[in-house]
């Protein structure tokens, strides 16, 4: 689904106590001494104070790498249930689509999908495997979405309300 317009979001400055989403949930910053990686996840964000300058750049990576994990698993665990057969799995840096599925069968889910609850980047997960069968939103596609996720809609408007934020 297209997301229309990106609100004005103040630019993060990666200092303590900022907070950053991961996967529906907000998450405190703390800058510790130099660490590898530089950006840990343990009940929260360590950022190494060294890498404080590139906190951007550093967040990205660690969200991209999350986002290829968790997003595969899910495509895995939904494809293998409900017997669909996606080529591949990439993760992308779009702003205006949080998925999209190639001719081929290439399944494409922007890194910002693991910002929002597990359960919203499922629809989406789900969305983009159906449409490996049904390459349209006709209404039988919508009913295919329903027919494997009942609650489909909530998570429509979950993304609608609140998706420009993660953006």
């Amino acid at each position: 689904e297209a997301v229309k317009s990106i609100a004005e979001v103040p630019a993060k400055q990666y200092v303590d106590g900022e907070t950053f989403p991961f996967l529906g949930s907000s998450y405190d910053l703390k800058l510790v001494k130099p660490q590898r990686p530089s950006l840990k996840f343990e009940n929260g964000f360590h950022l190494s104070k060294t890498a404080q300058k590139k906190g951007q750049q550093v967040f990205t990576r660690w969200y991209k790498e999350r986002a290829l994990e968790i997003i595969s698993a899910r495509v895995d665990e939904y494809a293998r249930q409900y017997d669909f057969s996606p080529k591949r799995v990439k993760v992308t840096s779009a702003k205006k689509r949080w998925g999209s599925c190639s001719p081929s069968g290439t399944l494409s889910f922007t890194w910002r999908l693991v910002l929002a609850p597990l359960e919203v980047a499922d629809y989406v997960v789900i969305h983009e495997l159906v449409h490996t069968k049904i390459k349209n939103h006709s209404k039988t596609f919508w009913a295919r979405v329903g027919q494997l996720l009942p609650d489909y809609k909530t998570h429509v408007r979950w993304l609608k309300k609140n998706g420009r934020s993660l953006m």
